[in-house]
């Protein structure tokens, strides 16, 4: 019995003994947690999170982490390895700039680090299309922000560029576009929490569909009729708030301003309408007949407006008085086609007839008013009668002779006191039959510059008195001192072509110093910038010159072709320049 006893308690010790000193032993070699330090964090509001890793560089598996204050939806938990604890989840409430700590914990203690977490909501963005090519864009106030962001890829192809950077409290924006550059446009908007724009997060990319047409404001004349022709002129004043479109094809009899315009009695008498924008859409607010209308007159053929939009100019080259100088004797039709100008002004958004201008020498066919052109302040009015029949040359010289059927002539008017007189009578340096001089014609915005075109000039290479080249076309330079005008240039491309028609339109800077001449019937197959202009393989391609002045310098600039050339295309049909000519 005793023997059995003794063997008991030895197993006893034994077992006692391979217990408990090892486990001590393991519990003094296990080190407690050392987290690794998390950046800030910006989430969005009811989104699943991509699981963010808290790095254990500490010893022992952890037990436990955890996150303090709470964040609702958010959790941190221990990862899988045992080793890091891991925060994930989907936030379900907004926050901006709020401290937490993370702790781990181990069976040898425990370690926190701070975290920054943002949760707001993602933006949405609203697109709207405007009637006056703006794309307005909206989107709901979001707190504690530091700025947003609109970005465009205006042809969904090349990448978002920036379009602009918003404050905190702004909720609209509105962008002027060229709408056939948008066709496939996307916009995003991001919001910011931070001015170094490091914590952004984007909206849903918005792609513009639908009609682009209802970005444009349809303008419609108050008796549009088939055949009006509405639009056939059109002119802006400088900030493009008012707008005069001619119709030559309107046929009513009425005369003035606003009359009713609802008869046919005056087939193409003509008219000219005045529409204004609100900054949205284009509403008429004049509808203007000459005083002595008639049938066939085409008043409206051109029409200009000074910057401000208070003085309209309004060409009638078909016209029959036989009335010489200002406001004469409207009422006859002894001058079949010779053509009139009127002058209008608007005070209190009221429009009145100043002034009904014909050519100092009328004569039938002269087609007085072809092309006319107005200075910036509307003081000054160029009128071009480019089938005038006269032998003179330059300023001011013979007007009575018929001598040279359809060289063209130009004049020039003068405002002062309300009251308009003519101020010169111009002809080409090198009048010929048939040149067509006042083809097309152009001021500066200071009526210091005119220029002239005659597209059907034929001098071939600089020497005016020579006919050799059929249609070339020449580019006259005139300039006023002291109310005396003089020929500053004759201007001719730097290479002629027969039948090129230089001078077909023209374009100038506000200045006066930079110059466009179209020859819409250039017969090179060049394309871009400064090729080769002898070439003649692409009949009636078309092409643009730029010429630019020094003091009293004129020289070709630039020769311009479409990037796709090709035969009849016509390019240059109708130019225009920016104010300061870049």
């Amino acid at each position: 019995m005793s023997h059995n006893l003794n063997r008991v308690v030895l197993l006893s010790l034994l077992i006692t003994g391979c217990g408990g000193g090892s486990g001590s032993s393991n519990e003094a070699n296990v080190s407690s947690p050392s987290l690794t330090v998390v950046d800030e964090q910006l989430y969005e509001l009811n989104k699943p999170i991509s699981s963010v890793m808290f790095s254990n560089i500490g010893g022992g598996d952890l037990t436990a982490c955890g996150i303090n204050p709470a964040v609702g939806g958010i959790s941190v938990e221990v990862a899988d390895n045992k080793k890091d604890c891991v925060l994930s989840g989907t936030p379900i409430q907004s926050q901006v700039g709020v401290e937490h700590s993370v702790t781990a914990t181990n069976q040898s203690g425990s370690d926190s680090v701070p975290i920054k977490i943002n949760i707001i909501p993602q933006p949405e963005l609203n697109l709207a299309l405007k009637p006056s090519k703006r794309f307005d864009f909206s989107w709901i106030s979001i707190t504690d922000i530091n700025h947003y962001r609109l970005y465009e890829n205006s042809d969904g192809l090349s990448g978002f560029a920036l379009v602009d950077k918003l404050s905190a409290n702004e909720t609209t924006y509105s962008h002027q576009v060229a709408l056939y550059e948008r066709l496939n446009a996307q916009y995003t908007l991001e919001v910011c929490i931070s001015s170094d724009e490091s914590l952004c997060i984007s909206s849903e990319t918005v792609n513009v569909t639908g009609n682009l047409s209802n970005g444009i404001s349809p303008v419609t004349a108050s008796n549009s009729e088939d055949d009006d022709r509405l639009g056939n002129a059109i002119a802006f004043n400088l900030d493009g708030t008012v707008m005069a479109l001619g119709s030559r094809g309107d046929d009513s009899a009425t005369t003035g301003i606003n009359s009713d315009g609802n008869d046919n009695d005056a087939e193409d008498s003509g008219a000219v309408y005045i529409f204004e924008s609100d900054g949205e859409l284009w509403r008429q607010t004049a509808y203007i007949k000459a005083h002595n209308s008639g049938a066939g007159d085409d008043f409206g053929r051109h029409v200009e407006l000074s910057h401000d939009g208070n003085t309209l100019a309004v060409a009638a080259s078909s016209e029959d008085s036989s009335s010489t100088g200002i406001n004469g004797d409207a009422t006859n039709n002894d001058s079949p086609n010779s053509g009139a100008v009127y002058v209008f002004t608007r005070d209190n958004q009221v429009w009145s007839q100043q002034a009904y201008i014909k050519a100092s020498n009328t004569d039938a066919r002269d087609h007085f008013g072809h092309v006319i052109s107005l200075s910036g302040e509307g003081d000054m009015l160029a009128v071009s009668a480019y089938w005038e029949d006269s032998a003179s040359a330059g300023i001011d010289g013979d007007q009575v002779s018929n001598e040279l059927s359809a060289s063209g002539a130009a004049y020039v008017f003068k405002r002062q006191d309300n009251v308009w007189s003519q101020q010169t009578y111009m002809k080409a340096s090198n009048p010929d039959v048939s040149d067509n001089f006042g083809d097309d014609l152009v001021f500066s915005a200071d009526g210091k510059t005119l220029v002239v075109s005659a597209r059907k000039e034929e001098s071939s290479n600089g020497d005016e008195t020579n006919n050799d080249s059929f249609d070339v076309g020449a580019v006259y330079v005139f300039v006023v001192d002291n109310d005396v005008w003089q020929q500053q240039a004759y201007i001719k491309p730097s290479v002629t072509h027969e039948d090129m028609e230089f001078g077909w339109r023209l374009a100038i800077s506000s200045n006066g110093n930079d110059l466009a001449v179209a020859s819409q019937l250039h017969p090179s197959s060049v394309t871009g910038i400064d090729g080769d202009e002898t070439d003649a393989s692409a009949v009636k391609a078309g092409a643009v010159f730029v010429f630019t002045r020094a003091g009293d310098s004129w020289n070709q600039q630039a020769f311009i072709k479409a990037h796709n050339t090709s035969a009849g295309d016509y390019f240059g049909a109708a130019i225009t320049m920016s104010e300061d000519g870049s």
